[in-house]
Formats: structure tokens, C-alpha cells, sequence
């Protein structure tokens, strides 16, 4: 994967044989000061062209915050590389693992053509406080056996207290009909370091067998997990906005009891396609971080401890076929969590060879409940492995607020894309596969945000019609932009 400066987006490229394989579609594309300040011009914020919402979408729209224009060419790529996840520790660097690609001149590739192979991931520490312009270095890769999967890849990745973790999860059938490891496996441990990255303990080195993983899931068979490739909640510098102490963990899940996708005799659970997502929480230490009674379980009211909570565990929300990938950040300028999940645009056959959708959703707390901000269809087109880094989040003094009451507030969006996806016209513009950065103003009072840019921009935008199941937010809109009774519509069809 790349990173990229936009809203903060990593993208993905195509994966060759039996693995993600980088294949270099641009070259290193990071913008200085002066290319920064005329990229990012603020008149050049545009609309994303496709913000259809699925008709079987379980959450409601979010009345708090909406989303997002964007600056097509205020973005930076770095690295041949995907599989970014940053953390921000204590020294005010950002770290993260990476695979299938290089960093500098480490190479690192975490798929194999066939189970007890030895792959390997990277780690690169990225220095640099503007997201456009970053400098990123590697101390090198870990060496591990995928054991009974074909593929071991990088996930949740936590640098706290000088010490720095990073799991990894399993993944199989790379020829079944999603056409790129259609079966999510199981997390199999965490490894840590304490000397940034040089050396390394993984206390499963090898799992011996389809149940040997931290939480003994299986995904032999074809079984549903409920917790694979896992991702830490970012609590910002050194886990400085934590609630309670503890470290949160999410991720895409899955259960036998979801009909198959369309065209499939089974339900996809692939490595960015599932139906759930799956929260669970410890007590960040080198002695805890393995250990299975010490992870607590969310189970839709409290939280369990060890098996009985994991067998237990219920999901924050159901979306069958079209949940993937996920992270969260908290933002404190909002006193909100955010949520971005990439997933298939078609589940199913050949799903993860083709687009990739974006939704966004928010909440107050990070049990829920959670409703959408924005549903970006074909991002990329094919963007995952979505990320929204605290340290270049906006901040309360960043925050515009408009004649309305509304607001506009900025944050970038890091993702990797068009791994398989091939295209001459890459859309944000610049998405490749490596880490890619951009900037996005998002947030404030949904419609009402856009409106507003209407009555201040009407050479590029008019509102034409007000649809919204709320009277009083349907009369106000009417009377405040002249609206006929013809355009004013109870709801969305």
C-alpha cells in the first residue's frame, strides 16, 4: 500500500498469483509547501460524485454530521506498499506495519501459494508533522509461518509506552469466486518490541494447527470468525484520550446463520467482506497483549471476559455482504467517534477484484449506537484499508463555522487502492497502491452543510429540492431557500 494526504487514505494494488502483489502504478508523489498551498485550495472542494445509500442500509442517517467535499489534487502518495495502520506514540511519530511491496529498500510479502510457508511483514516508522509531505523509514521485516493458512498478514498496530505491538490474522482460498483470499482467518497473536522495531517476540511463531490462535477461532471449512484481522480504536498520542485505560479493538466479523452472496453457495468472509463488526477491549502489557482471559468481549450490554465472552460477543451492527475492513478514531474537537469501513461494491463473485465502497458513520460512544455520515460509492474505485490518523485530525480552531450554525471541519483520509482494479482514471485523483494522504472537509449539519455552500457558491452548486423524514427540518429548508411544495419530499425513494 501507499499513503496518501487527503483525508487521511491508504489504497491498495492488485494482488498477483496468490498474494496483494505491488505493482507500481505512479511513482512517489509527495507535495512540497508551495505545491501544498495551491493544491489545496479551498475553492477547489468538490463533491463526491456518488453518495447513493444501499436500500437495505441498517443505520439511520446521522443528524449531527455530514460529509464531505474534497480537494481532488491535495494529496501526497508514499511507498510501494500496503497494509497501513498508524499509531501515534509518545515521541510524536507515527508507526505502522506494511506488506506486499517496500519501504526505502526492505521488501516485505505476507502471502504464499500454499499453507506452512514462511512471509514476512514490515515495519516503518514515519516521521513528519504536515501529511503532505512525510518521510518514511524501515528497521526492517519479521519472519513467521502461516501455519494451516496460505497468507499472514499485518492488522491492529499499537505503539504505547515505548512499546510496540502488531497482530496478525490469517487468510485462505485465494481462487475462490471473490478471486483474492475469500476466507478470513483467524487473529493468530501479537508480537511486540521494544527497541523500535529491530527485534521482535511472537510467542506463535508457527500455529500448529486451524485452532491454535489467540482466541482459538477457526476458519477451517469455510467456519465464520467473529474476530480476525482486528484494528486498534486511536485514542490519539500515546492513547492520551482513552476513557477508562484500556486499548479497544474492532473488526469485521461473520456468522454461519447470513445467506450466501449473490452468485456463491456460501457466505463471503473475505479479508475486506463480511456481514458484522466485533468490538472487544484489554489492558494494554507485553503481559497481557496474549493473553486470551484478559481481552474483554462486548456482548451488546457489557463486556465478558475469555471464551465465555467471545462466545457470547454481539456485533455493533449487522450488514450482510457488505461490511469490510474497518477503523475508528475518537475526535475530540467533536466529542465523537468515527467510523470508516471499505467493503465490496458488488459481494459476491469476483468481488475483490472490482470496486470498493467507503462509509462513513459516527457515534458517541464506542459501543454505539452509530448512524451514517456518508456512503462513497466506488472510492477509488477500489480504495481499503481506510484510516483517519488523530495527528492530523482538525482541531477545535479549525473548526468553520458557517451563517446557518452549521460547520465545516477538516481531517485526512489515508487508504490504499486499484490493487486489482486497473484504471487510467484513478478517482480521488492520484489514488494508487501505496499510502496515500488527502484532505477532506467533513462534519456539521447534514444537508444543511452542503446548502450552505449552495447559497455561497451557486455558480457550482443550487439546491433543488429537500427530501427528509423530519417536518421541521423539511420547513425550515423550504422557507430558507424558496423551495416549491413539489420539490419538498417526506423521504429518499
Amino acid at each position: 500500500m501507499q499513503l496518501l494526504s487527503l483525508t487521511i487514505i491508504t489504497l491498495f494494488i492488485p494482488f498477483v498469483n496468490a498474494f496483494r502483489h505491488p505493482k507500481i502504478l505512479t511513482q512517489d508523489r509527495r507535495l512540497d509547501s508551495s505545491q501544498v498551498k495551491q493544491a489545496c485550495d479551498p475553492n477547489e472542494y468538490i463533491l463526491w460524485v456518488n453518495t447513493t445509500v444501499p436500500d437495505n442500509f441498517p443505520l439511520p442517517f446521522s443528524e449531527d454530521l455530514s460529509t464531505y467535499l474534497y480537494a481532488p489534487d491535495c494529496a501526497s502518495r508514499y511507498e510501494s506498499a500496503d497494509t497501513w495502520f498508524v499509531s501515534w506514540a509518545a515521541d510524536d511519530l507515527l508507526y505502522s506495519g506494511f506488506t506486499d511491496g517496500t519501504v526505502g529498500n526492505i521488501s516485505s510479502s505476507s502471502g504464499a501459494v500454499h499453507p506452512n510457508t514462511n512471509t514476512t511483514t514490515g515495519h516503518a516508522i514515519i516521521m513528519g508533522s504536515n501529511p503532505l509531505n512525510l518521510t518514511i523509514i524501515s528497521p526492517g521485516v519479521f519472519t513467521s509461518n502461516t501455519g494451516p493458512y496460505a497468507g499472514r498478514y499485518p492488522s491492529a498496530n499499537l505503539h504505547y509506552n515505548g512499546v510496540w505491538y502488531q497482530s496478525t490474522y490469517g487468510l485462505s482460498e485465494n481462487d475462490a469466486p471473490c478471486q483474492n483470499w475469500c476466507v478470513q482467518g483467524p487473529l493468530i497473536s501479537f508480537r511486540y518490541t521494544v527497541d523500535q522495531g529491530h527485534t521482535w517476540y511472537d510467542y506463535n511463531l508457527h500455529p500448529k494447527n486451524d485452532t491454535d490462535n489467540l482466541f482459538n477461532q477457526s476458519s477451517y471449512n469455510r467456519q465464520k470468525i467473529k474476530y480476525g484481522a482486528l484494528h486498534f480504536v486511536d485514542f490519539g498520542k500515546n492513547q492520551q484520550w482513552s476513557p477508562d485505560g484500556y486499548v479497544y479493538l474492532i473488526g469485521h466479523g461473520s456468522n454461519s446463520s447470513f445467506p450466501a452472496s449473490l452468485n456463491t453457495s456460501f457466505p463471503i468472509e473475505s479479508w475486506n467482506e463480511g456481514d458484522q463488526i466485533y468490538l472487544c477491549r484489554v489492558w494494554p502489557s507485553i503481559q497481557t497483549i496474549n493473553d486470551f482471559d484478559q481481552f474483554e468481549f462486548w456482548n451488546g450490554i457489557t463486556y465478558i471476559p475469555g471464551k465465555d465472552g467471545l462466545d457470547k460477543a454481539q456485533p455493533l451492527f449487522t450488514f450482510p455482504n457488505k461490511t469490510g475492513t474497518v477503523t475508528a478514531p475518537y475526535i475530540p474537537a467533536l466529542e465523537k467517534y468515527l467510523m470508516v469501513i471499505s467493503t465490496a461494491t458488488y459481494p459476491g463473485v469476483l468481488s475483490m477484484v472490482k470496486e470498493f465502497d467507503i462509509y462513513i458513520l459516527e457515534s458517541n460512544h464506542i459501543e454505539g449506537p452509530w448512524s451514517l455520515v456518508e456512503y462513497l460509492n466506488k472510492f477509488g474505485p477500489e480504495a481499503y484499508f481506510p484510516i483517519i490518523p488523530t495527528k492530523f485530525i482538525g482541531q477545535s480552531h479549525d473548526i468553520k463555522v458557517l451563517p446557518d450554525g452549521s460547520s465545516l471541519w477538516p481531517f485526512y483520509l489515508e487508504y490504499s487502492a486499484n490493487f486489482a482494479y486497473h484504471t487510467s482514471n484513478p478517482n480521488p485523483p492520484h489514488s494508487g497502491y501505496g499510502f496515500l494522504t488527502g484532505i477532506i472537509l467533513g462534519c456539521g449539519s447534514r444537508g444543511q452543510t452542503y446548502a450552505e455552500y449552495a447559497r455561497h457558491l451557486p455558480d457550482r452548486f443550487r439546491l433543488v429540492a429537500i427530501a427528509d423524514s423530519r417536518p421541521s427540518v423539511r420547513h425550515k429548508v423550504q422557507q430558507l431557500y424558496s423551495l416549491d411544495d413539489q420539490h419538498v419530499y417526506d423521504d429518499w425513494h
